[in-house]
């Protein structure tokens, strides 16, 4: 696929054909191409993190809280998944799911490597099919001026602290336009994931440290 593809999605025939991934079934829950393309970009973004939050509550064995833990999360990547029409990924979170409310930790130890290679697998497929590898390139991205960057962190702040989600994944955006050092491109990718997931505290502690480079 063209690294252009995504800018080009605009009605629900233009998304691309994924293997396990049923559109119509997208389009009863998210009703239009432009939701359905950001919810796709969004879990291509969280989707390791994901998984590495997963196994983080993953032990042998799990006690009671690891198995709640695991369970809420697994429980919200089921959802994340499903909303998009990958219900044979949601189908094995939901297995995992139910195996972590009946404390089973026989199933889950069974499981959890084949769902994580399948939700990986997922977010390759997706971005390949839709060039989102393409558009994470630095290579023909310019350099962001300093001023600018430190009026955007400043607003992304105001937003994520009173949760102006719209505003905060507008900015978010705009920041993605351009390249980055090493350490700040570092710093930019857990903002992204503090914003996606709505944590505020740890949105405006990255942003903090962000603009300290710059003081």
């Amino acid at each position: 696929m063209e690294p252009n593809v995504f800018n080009n999605i605009n009605s629900i025939e233009d998304l691309p054909k994924v293997k396990g991934v049923d559109w119509l079934y997208a389009e009863l829950k998210l009703t239009k191409a432009s939701i359905i393309k950001n919810v796709v970009r969004d879990f291509c973004i969280l989707a390791e993190n994901d998984i590495t939050e997963l196994r983080s509550f993953y032990d042998n064995p799990m006690t009671e809280n690891l198995f709640k833990s695991f369970r809420i999360k697994v429980h919200s990547m089921k959802n994340s998944v499903g909303m998009f029409g990958a219900l044979e990924v949601s189908a094995l979170a939901r297995t995992l799911e139910y195996a972590a409310a009946d404390e089973d930790y026989e199933t889950v130890n069974s499981l959890i490597e084949p769902f994580s290679r399948e939700w990986l697998y997922m977010k390759e497929r997706l971005e390949n099919a839709f060039g989102l590898k393409k558009m994470a390139s630095d290579e023909d991205k310019q350099k962001l001026d300093e001023s600018m960057l430190l009026i955007h962190l400043s607003n992304l702040r105001d937003s994520m602290a009173v949760l102006e989600v719209d505003s905060a994944d507008l900015i978010m955006d705009e920041l993605g336009q351009y390249r980055y050092e090493a350490a700040e491109k570092d710093l930019l990718d857990k903002l992204k994931i503090a914003v996606l997931n709505l944590n505020s505290e740890e949105a405006l502690r990255i942003i903090d440290q962000w603009k300290q480079i710059y003081e």
